[in-house]
Parts: C-alpha cells; structure tokens; sequence
C-alpha cells in the first residue's frame, strides 16, 4: 500500500483550488521487472453543471497492448467516473510478484474521482446545514479506498492549526469541516466543531484488514454564515497492487445523498448542478435533532 500511495503522490497534491470542477483520473501498470513499465493514464475533466465524466487505463503485461472487454479479468486496469456529488473509482490489479523471484509481473492501478463546487447560503442566521454522505464498496487482497470530503470558508484565511485533520486541498480556505475515511484504518474522522467535540470518530467494518467492504451514511454539519460563499468538495481514490491479485470496487458510489438547510435559509450553488436540497418541517423533527441523526447513520446495514 506505501507504493501504491507514493505512485499517486502526485495527484494527491491535486487539483488546486478550482471552486467548479470535476475531474476523474486513472493510472495502471502492467511491467516486468527491468522492462518497459507498461503504463497507461488516461484524465478527464469539466466545469458543466450536466456533465457526466469517465477515464479508463488498461495496461496487460509487458509490451502487449490489450484493450479491455466485458467480463476481462487480465492486466491492470482502474476506472473514474464523477459527476457534482458523484464519486466512483475502480481499481484492479490481478497479477501479484514474488519480489524474490526476477522477472516476475508486476499489477498495479488507481483510479481517482473528484468534484469540488462553491455554495453560497442567504436569509436566516445561526442555522445549521447538513450534508449527508453515503460511501459503499469493497476491496481485497490488500487494495483500498480514499473518500475525502470538506466545506472552506472562502474568506478566510488558512491557519495551520494542529487540532484539525490533514487537509486534502491545497487552498488558502479556512477548513470549516471535514470526512476522512481509508479503508486501511480501523476508524474514520468526522470534524465538524460546531457538534461539541470537534473530532468523532466513525468505526470501519472490516477497516484495516486485507479484504473487507464498508457501506456507511455520515453527516457533516455546520454554520454559515449569510452571503459568504464556501467551497465544496470531495475526493475517491481506489488503489490496487501488491503480492496477490487485488480489486477495489468502490462503484457503487460516494454520494451526496441529500443537503439539509434550516427553514428561511436560501441555497445556491455556482455550478448550477442539481443537489437534492432539502428544508425540513418545523418543530421537533428539524434541524435541531440533526446531531442525533448525523450518529444514527453513521451506519445504516
């Protein structure tokens, strides 16, 4: 896995601080050892509200060029696919190495899905908006997935501050709240200081094991503030590789399942995309128990 984390290193120091974009991205290799690296990346990317995007490598081993077909399960090969509030990546790498034994094939591959956008929120002070996540898939075999999800304050500047999770864009926004979920850890963060203690911690189904699947909901609350406009955005990686033949299959989905925004407050979004927004009823079932429902979906089986 610190291979595979080094290989993307790159695009994970990307994409800048684009406010309305989505971009996929997807890299496999297929090589022997002293031979031609047998790679292929393939990228994509749009500002267009409607877009639906997809990028697709496909490496077979040594100088043979194969070309993926349905139900083919030989060579590496990863898929991204991302539309505004839409994640999906794919990542297979069927053909382990033995790194005592020369010439033996080496697989690996990773797909990267991204979409960032800047919401702007009018009219009543002091409420809460939620945004409800859903992230589902499996690896094995050592693979895994990144999800990473967080609102930026525009206006104000970035501090570093040690008591705040690692940032996954490299942006001069205040980090205002955060997801960070690997499937190569037992557990998950959620920051979000408006919920009392800034960091939740969300258990992992099978997190940190060689094989495994996870299917969880997870709210992100916070404030805004009226007129101030405020970045979006979120990020899956799937990776693939290692001694045995390994998949990531995280296309079921990460997903912005719906956003939640208190009576008398506006929403806009700057690239016009259709986010499920929702105001609810007033009285005992409004945004004051959104604390309540943020941990009762944390798993939803």
């Amino acid at each position: 896995m610190a291979a595979l984390l080094a290989s993307s290193a790159l695009w994970l120091a990307h994409p800048a601080a684009a406010a309305i974009l989505i971009q996929t991205e997807v890299w496999a290799e297929s090589s022997e050892v002293g031979e031609d690296p047998g790679t292929d990346y393939d990228t994509d990317q749009s500002s267009s509200a409607g877009d639906s995007i997809e990028a697709n490598a496909d490496r077979c081993p040594g100088p043979v060029i194969c070309v993926e077909q349905p139900g083919s399960t030989s060579g590496a090969f990863a898929r991204a696919r991302t539309d505004y509030g839409t994640n999906r990546a794919y990542a297979r790498a069927p053909d382990g190495y033995d790194e005592f034994h020369e010439n033996d094939v080496v697989d690996s591959s990773w797909g990267s899905s991204f979409w960032g956008d800047e919401w702007t929120f009018g009219g009543v002070a002091g409420g809460r908006v939620a945004i409800e996540f859903a992230f589902d898939g499996s690896w094995s075999n050592g693979a895994a997935a990144m999800f990473e999800a967080g609102i930026f304050d525009t206006e104000e500047f970035y501090v570093e501050n040690p008591d705040e999770p690692l940032r996954f864009l490299d942006i001069d926004e205040e980090q205002i709240a955060s997801l960070q979920l690997y499937t190569y850890e037992e557990t998950g963060i959620l920051f979000q200081p408006i919920a009392g203690n800034p960091f939740q911690i969300i258990p992992i189904d099978e997190g940190g094991e060689p094989s495994g699947n996870i299917d969880l909901h997870v709210v992100i609350q916070f404030v805004p503030v009226p007129g101030r406009a405020y970045t979006v955005a979120a990020r899956l990686v799937a990776l693939a590789g290692g001694e045995d033949s390994s998949i990531a299959n995280f296309e079921s989905t990460a997903q912005v399942v719906r956003v939640v925004v208190p009576e008398g407050m506006s929403f806009s979004s700057l690239s016009g995309a259709d986010w499920n927004v929702e105001v609810p009823e007033p009285g005992a079932a409004g945004l004051a128990g959104l604390a309540l429902f943020a941990v009762a979906v944390l798993r939803r089986r």
